[in-house]
C-alpha cells in the first residue's frame, strides 16, 4: 500500500505492507515522506504487517560501490523505522532487496541476520530479502553476485540457422523468445569465450566469432543446437509457452 486513501479499499482479511520508495521511483511513498507513511500505518491498524523497501535501482557492478550505496539506503530506512516506532507503530516485518542487492542486505549488521529489535519496547522485527532471479539464476545474477555457485536452471534451446558472413553465426532466437531489455541479451553455454552476442531482432540472434572454418564446421554448423543463458531469466520465462523439465 502506498497511499492512505487505498487502505480502506483493501479487504479486511488481508494484512498490509507499506510500500516505501528508496529512490527507485517505480512504486511506493518516498522514504522522506514520513508523515504519509505514518498515516498509512495508522489507518492500517491491526492489519499492519510491515514495510516493503525495494532498492532495485542499486545495480552497480562494483560490489563495494553497491554495498556502500545500499548501506546508505538502509541507514535512511532505520531512521524511518525509528520514527514510526516512536509514534507507536509496531513493525513486525521488513522486506528488502531483490537480486542486485540482497547480498548487501545479508552483510548489513543492522538487520541482525534476520531478526532485530526496534523501539523502547524492544519489539522484534523480522527481516527478509526477496531476490527472485536466484530461483532459476541467469547471467546477470552471476555477474552481480559472483561466487555464489549457482547454476542456470532455465536455458533456451536454439539452433544455428545461418552463417551470413565468415565471422558471424545466427541463431533462431530473438526478442520473441528472450528478454531483450539489457545487454548482452544472452550467452551461449559452453562457448562464452568463442561467441560474442550482437543485437538480436525478433527471430534472429547473430554472434560474432574468430573461429577457424574447420572449427565452425565442427562446433557451429548450420542446424547445430545450443543452450542460451539469458541475462534476465524472469521475463524470458514469461515468453515461453512450454518448458521441458530435465531431472
Amino acid at each position: 500500500c502506498d497511499h492512505p486513501s487505498v487502505v480502506a479499499q483493501i479487504p479486511e482479511s488481508l494484512g498490509l505492507f507499506v510500500d516505501v520508495n528508496p529512490g527507485m521511483n517505480r512504486t511506493g511513498v518516498p522514504y522522506t515522506e514520513r508523515e504519509i507513511i505514518l498515516e498509512i500505518c495508522r489507518r492500517s491498524g491491526d492489519r499492519l504487517r510491515g514495510i516493503h523497501f525495494y532498492e532495485g535501482h542499486i545495480t552497480n557492478l562494483c560490489w563495494e560501490t553497491r554495498k556502500k550505496r545500499a548501506f546508505e539506503a538502509y541507514e535512511e530506512l532505520f531512521g524511518l523505522l525509528e520514527f514510526l516506532t516512536e509514534h507507536g507503530m509496531r513493525i513486525e516485518e521488513l522486506v528488502t532487496s531483490g537480486t542486485p542487492s540482497f547480498t548487501c542486505a545479508l552483510d548489513y549488521d543492522g538487520f541482525g541476520g534476520g531478526m532485530f529489535s526496534m523501539g523502547k519496547q524492544n519489539s522484534s522485527v523480522k527481516h527478509r530479502v526477496s531476490p527472485g532471479t536466484v530461483v532459476f539464476s541467469d547471467h546477470r545474477a552471476e555477474t552481480q553476485n559472483p561466487g555464489m555457485g549457482l547454476q542456470p536452471a532455465a536455458v533456451l534451446y536454439s539452433r544455428i540457422i545461418s552463417h551470413p558472413s565468415p565471422n558471424v553465426v545466427t541463431f533462431d532466437a530473438g526478442s520473441k523468445s528472450l528478454a531483450a531489455e539489457m545487454t548482452p541479451v544472452a550467452l551461449v553455454m559452453g562457448h562464452t569465450e568463442l561467441l560474442n552476442p550482437l543485437t538480436p531482432s525478433e527471430e534472429h540472434f547473430p554472434f560474432t566469432h574468430s573461429c577457424s572454418r574447420s572449427e565452425v564446421e565442427e562446433k557451429f554448423y548450420i542446424g547445430s543446437g545450443h543452450l542460451l543463458v539469458p541475462s534476465h531469466i524472469c521475463p524470458t520465462t514469461n515468453l515461453a509457452e512450454k518448458a521441458i523439465v530435465i531431472d
